[in-house]
């Protein structure tokens, strides 16, 4: 089984309950050197650094029967690596766990609320709006996002 696992954004304090638990039962836990280093409890012998698409999918495909789990940055089904799972293993040998999303946290730091908000994709820029507040905050979010600095506690 694959569990794809989110994990928040970046922040152990803001990963699900339960994190640890699929952690604990895994075979193997792949992720990113970032990802790996949030969780310094698992075993190096259980740790398998991220390696490129083509041979992420060889690898599980030959160890379908282990236990296996993915870390996902933010939600794995919002623009992550959960997507691209669902398209190359059927439903039946995944699960997917989300995680906080590093849009949910962004608005949570901004004190904005998350109803009536959609996205938009133009070419690279992720554009976040939302009707209710739409004027200065979105010029100021689209106009200053490389300069924005989100507090973490």
């Amino acid at each position: 089984m694959i569990t794809v696992l989110g994990i928040g954004p970046g922040d152990r304090k803001l990963c699900l309950l339960g994190t640890e638990t699929y952690l604990k039962q895994a075979d193997t836990v792949i992720g990113s050197p970032r990802q790996l280093a949030l969780f310094p409890g698992i075993p190096q012998e259980k740790q398998l650094r991220l390696p490129r698409l083509t041979a992420l999918k060889e690898y599980l495909v030959q160890n379908k029967t282990r236990s296996i789990v993915l870390l996902a940055s933010g939600d794995p089904l919002l623009y992550g690596i959960g997507t691209w799972v669902t398209k190359n293993f059927s439903k039946q040998q995944i699960q997917i766990i989300p995680g906080v999303s590093s849009i949910q946290y962004m608005f949570h730091c901004l004190h904005l609320s998350m109803n009536d908000c959609y996205l938009t994709v133009m070419v690279v820029n992720l554009i976040l709006t939302s009707y209710s507040a739409m004027t200065k905050w979105a010029w100021s979010l689209i106009h200053n996002w490389g300069r924005m600095k989100f507090p973490r506690k």
